[in-house]
């Protein structure tokens, strides 16, 4: 399996090996929004991580491609400037469509090269947290774990009810629930920190992934931290994440008649060592070549990485197959090395927005100052009416010497 990884990587490197990439995004939800900043800094040279020397950054000149992140505001509206279209555009969601009702339509997605979604079809999967090569073959069964499932929610409005589903597994499975729905145990501390997710689900005996809706190709960041850990991982989602993880390594709660019946199981496999066991049988075994072969793009290959890797593919006439994230095997015109391109994260260039979505969007980032200054001012004339504010005044003079 490695060779044919290791193959993979040698035709990728063939493919591309001097290009110059600048992407374009806009930054607003990752201000705001986003709990990956640390893992997806935009704003950053990383020719030195991808094969396609790559750099993403704030500024609007001199680009090659726009990656737009769809914000979650359902009601969301945005016309798009035909004229301003000077790149590649690749449209990014980091949520499913139930969030984003855009990514259901059809004359959205026309002013977009590419989509980069949380989904498995999407023409540049935006997988989070995704295991490498290295990392699943260092996953180990967790030694004397804590006899319980472990979940971490913090959407607590998901769209497949499973607060609910979650709540009545309880009353027969034991499920620690550290997250901020459903709430049992509060999150455990290292020292006087919090820590860290994937730290926590190493003390477990099952790991529960229920994504917040059930739509056909989401899959999230918590299967992957499940499975990393070590311990065995139940899922609760789509059955596209099949292609993502090694057969016969987690459950599966669309295997089952209901989440009743899961419980049940759970319990069940909890007190069977070998059955438990079975679950990590896979290591025993040379990984399937299908597998190898589904999984070689994503593994040590980030999404900036990949996008810069579109625009490279297209802007030369070539065709991209979303497979293999790479130029499609038997293109019309031959694979060149020489490559010049740049891409970038932002969104004057790209943008026009209705003028409601101007005052909720553009201008959204003012809306805390607005709100901060004007507390300000009220708890301020509340003090001076009161007759409080000599009285501060005449402490903060003294407190100087």
């Amino acid at each position: 399996m490695r060779n044919q990884l290791f193959i993979y990587l040698i035709l990728t490197s063939l493919f591309i090996t001097t290009i110059s990439i600048r992407i374009l995004v806009k930054p607003e939800i990752f201000k705001r929004d986003w709990p990956f900043n640390g893992d997806l800094n935009f704003s950053k040279d990383w020719s030195d991580e991808c094969d396609v020397p790559c750099v993403w950054t704030g500024r609007a000149d001199n680009i090659d491609g726009v990656f737009y992140t769809i914000r979650h505001n359902k009601d969301a509206r945005w016309a798009f400037d035909d004229a301003k279209l000077a790149a590649i555009t690749i449209g990014g969601a980091t949520e499913p469509e139930h969030y984003h009702p855009l990514l259901t339509n059809e004359n959205f997605w026309k002013y977009f090269t590419a989509s980069a979604l949380l989904a498995t079809g999407s023409d540049i999967p935006w997988i989070l947290k995704v295991s490498s090569y290295e990392e699943i073959q260092k996953v180990q069964p967790i030694t004397d774990p804590i006899r319980k499932g472990v979940i971490g929610m913090f959407n607590c409005k998901s769209f497949n009810n499973r607060e609910k589903i979650l709540k009545e597994m309880m009353k027969i499975f034991p499920i620690a629930s550290i997250g901020l729905c459903v709430r049992t145990e509060p999150w455990p501390m290292c020292g006087s920190k919090e820590c860290d997710k994937e730290h926590v689900l190493r003390k477990y005996m099952f790991c529960l992934a229920f994504e917040n809706g059930d739509t056909p190709g989401f899959v999230s960041e918590k299967i992957h931290q499940c499975f990393r850990a070590g311990s065995l991982p139940v899922w609760y989602g789509t059955k596209d994440v099949a292609w993502l993880l090694p057969k016969g390594s987690y459950i599966d709660m669309g295997d089952f008649e209901s989440h009743i019946q899961l419980a049940h199981y759970l319990v069940h496999v909890m007190n069977n060592v070998t059955l438990y066991n079975s679950y990590f049988e896979w290591k025993k075994h040379p990984l399937d070549p299908a597998y190898v072969e589904r999984n070689a793009p994503f593994w040590n290959y980030k999404i900036q990485c990949r996008v810069c890797r579109y625009v490279s593919v297209i802007q030369r006439g070539l065709t991209w197959d979303k497979t293999t994230q790479n130029a499609e095997i038997g293109s019309s015109r031959p694979i060149y090395p020489e490559i010049d391109i740049k891409v970038q994260y932002s969104s004057d260039i790209l943008v026009k927005s209705f003028e409601e979505d101007r005052i909720n969007y553009v201008f959204r980032s003012y809306t805390d100052m607005l709100v901060f200054l004007s507390l300000f001012v009220v708890i301020f004339l509340v003090l001076h009416i009161s007759g409080y504010t000599k009285g501060i005044l005449k402490f903060l003079k003294y407190r100087r010497y």
